[in-house]
């Protein structure tokens, strides 16, 4: 089912614009990975999506409906963001956890039973249940990761925006995080977009792939589909080499050429 529609979208900051004519559909159930060298609109892309930077023009429609005609409550509903960036502080897991639960949430009201499952649920999802009580600051980076993940997941979204999800994590965690998110796109019929920054990660576990160049989309589609070493050497420059077997595929820079 078509859940985003963006159409015509031109984005950035105070009119400096940094990207331009984004076309793109997105259905329940996928994982696109998007995929773009440093400092080319990954992250203004998402925070775009998100409702948190403007259009400079176009347009994002969620569910059929434009995203400026949500109410910010009614919106979280609907989208959870999980930054890369991790804060230091001193509340514990489980209420950092419970902060997702806002949108849920009536003003002056307490959690209810229905909030406290669901922070549990997303907590087990996320592989930190039993790190509840211990306080996010004390937490390894890896663990204060997968808390930020259960806060979004929390907040029980449709859709999930990802800015480099891996980046604290050592590569056990890193394939925990992806098989996660990978489960949620196929189990719950989530629509995930995750901004990833190692190419081999993002070919295991996507169902789809973006690539960004230069504020513009200059591919997308079904990972098995869109990628080529084409493809590639025109993002980044330089040449490489895939190597593609009955279950996987991966590339590496052809450092010999």
């Amino acid at each position: 089912m078509n859940l985003l529609s963006i159409r015509g979208l031109d984005a950035g900051y105070h009119a400096k614009k940094i990207l331009a004519n984004i076309n793109l559909t997105v259905e329940t159930g996928q994982f696109i990975s998007v995929i773009a060298p440093n400092g080319t609109g990954k992250s203004t892309f998402l925070k775009t999506i998100a409702g948190i930077l403007p259009p400079l023009q176009g347009e994002i429609l969620l569910s059929g409906k434009s995203l400026t005609a949500y109410k910010r409550r009614d919106l979280a509903k609907k989208i959870a963001m999980v930054s890369s960036d991790i804060n230091e502080n001193e509340f514990t897991a489980w209420q950092m956890v419970m902060m997702g639960r806002f949108p849920h949430i009536p003003r002056f009201s307490t959690p209810s039973a229905d909030d406290k499952a669901a922070v549990q649920a997303a907590m087990e999802d996320a592989g930190i249940w039993l790190e509840r009580n211990s306080h996010y600051s004390k937490l390894s980076q890896g663990e204060q990761q997968k808390v930020i993940i259960a806060r979004a997941l929390a907040q029980q979204p449709e859709l999930l925006l990802l800015d480099e999800p891996t980046a604290h994590l050592d590569i056990c965690n890193q394939y925990g995080v992806l098989q996660l998110i990978k489960n949620l796109a196929t189990r719950k019929q989530m629509a995930i977009i995750a901004a990833i920054h190692d190419i081999n990660l993002a070919l295991q576990f996507s169902s789809h792939l973006v690539f960004l160049k230069n504020g513009a989309i200059v591919g997308s589609g079904p990972t098995n589909e869109v990628l080529s070493a084409e493809i590639l050497a025109d993002l980044y420059g330089m040449t490489f080499v895939l190597n593609r077997d009955s279950e996987t595929v991966y590339v590496r820079p052809n450092l010999f050429e």
